[in-house]
């Protein structure tokens, strides 16, 4: 066997080598990939978020670059799932940098990076990347979740008449859909256009009287344009339909509607209605209960600066920061859901490391004629470095 001959051997014996180490690779990495989204869907964030690393280092070893964005849109939702929404548009925008020259844009892979990103714009209540990004998801796949993200992006920029079509392009789809109707009745409320809400509430609840939230709609309808009597009626028979289905729409949207009622009409009828609104039987809900003694948190905030753990990323930069919550306090004085409203700034954990504390936390419960209840309260929390 000559040299070179042998040398083209070798030479070959390498390339064959690199591709089976290549291809172990990306096995590896899919199994790592396979983890994360179980962790996902377990709501194992922390889990998810390491396993999608694991996966993404193995992907852009062996240059597998549509497993690398799908391995870091797992750990962008992990980011947004706890808060940290800045976060994620960071880690998601720069993957589209990293590798678009590699993944075409219209490559399915980007479609739950521009999703991410168009919803995550959206809660930062900032609009036009919002929609950008959303127009690109639907150009990748045309799904129904995408088109009713993209609709609420333009009611919220007030592109209200690219909101109602797109909402009626689902209804031209699907004649019977009943659902979009209540999309564009939430278009109609936003321009302030209550009459044509009323009417879409009315052909929503045509076509299916079953789905309570067309009789919200209509109530809510009817309130605006000042028909209370009919507001609580409507309200009234929505709610007494969800009890019966064992359903929870009306924790929410009736609780609110029957207090803007008993506000513009106290008469016995809307008072006996917002008494009975604050809870299922004898549990109260408790969420706009009115108490005669606050909540007081054992401890006092001495607990929270003694438990609250500083995000290291910002402790590392430097940075200070500000986290408003909302909590929602049990008749027992537990917490048993905390809401990050606002979190500045918003790349460093600092809404994290506020839920987390605020978990830790007991309450000396609001009382209202003597008995405990359950009620939302806000509490912010200061960040400072000692000096």
């Amino acid at each position: 066997m000559n040299t070179n001959r042998r040398i083209g051997l070798i030479w070959l014996f390498i390339l064959l080598a690199g591709q089976v180490y290549a291809q172990c690779d990306s096995i590896k990495a899919g199994d790592f990939l396979e983890k994360a989204r179980l962790r996902l869907i377990e709501r194992d964030y922390s889990g998810a978020t390491t396993w999608a690393e694991k996966a993404r280092n193995e992907y852009f070893r062996c240059g597998h670059w549509r497993g690398f964005i799908l391995s870091n849109n797992i750990k962008g939702e992990s980011l947004v799932a706890t808060s940290s929404r800045g976060r994620a548009i960071d880690l998601l925008e720069g993957t589209f940098e990293l590798v678009s020259d590699k993944v075409g844009p219209l490559d399915s892979a980007w479609y739950s990076t521009f999703v991410l990103l168009g919803r995550g714009y959206a809660s930062r209540t900032k609009s036009t990347p919002a929609v950008n990004y959303l127009q690109t998801a639907q150009r990748v796949r045309a799904t129904d979740s995408v088109r009713i993200s993209l609709g609420q992006a333009f009611v919220d920029i007030g592109r209200f008449d690219s909101a109602l079509a797109l909402y009626e392009s689902m209804i031209r789809e699907d004649s019977t859909r009943s659902d979009a109707r209540d999309f564009i009745a939430w278009a109609y409320a936003a321009m302030g256009d209550y009459g044509q809400m009323s009417a879409t509430a009315d052909r929503a609840l045509e076509l299916d009287s079953s789905m309570t939230v067309h009789r919200y709609n209509k109530a809510f309808a009817c309130f605006k344009l000042g028909d209370f009597r009919k507001a609580d009626s409507l309200f009234r028979a929505a709610r007494s339909i969800d009890i019966q289905k064992g359903e929870k729409n009306f924790e929410n949207v009736s609780l609110e509607l029957a207090r803007l009622v008993f506000q513009k009409e106290p008469d016995r009828n809307a008072e006996r209605l917002w008494k009975e609104s604050l809870g299922l039987g004898d549990e109260p809900m408790g969420l706009f209960v009115a108490y005669d003694e606050p909540p007081q948190l054992i401890g006092g905030y001495a607990f929270i600066k003694r438990h609250l753990k500083y995000p290291e990323p910002a402790r590392q930069e430097g940075i200070e920061g500000k986290v408003i919550l909302k909590a929602i306090v049990s008749e027992r004085g537990e917490v048993l859901d905390v809401d990050v409203l606002d979190e500045s700034p918003e790349r460093y954990g600092f809404g994290t490391a506020g839920r987390d504390v605020l978990y830790l936390c007991r309450f000396q419960p609001a009382k209202a004629k003597g008995k405990g209840v359950k009620v939302s309260i806000t509490v912010p929390i200061t960040f400072r470095l000692k000096n």
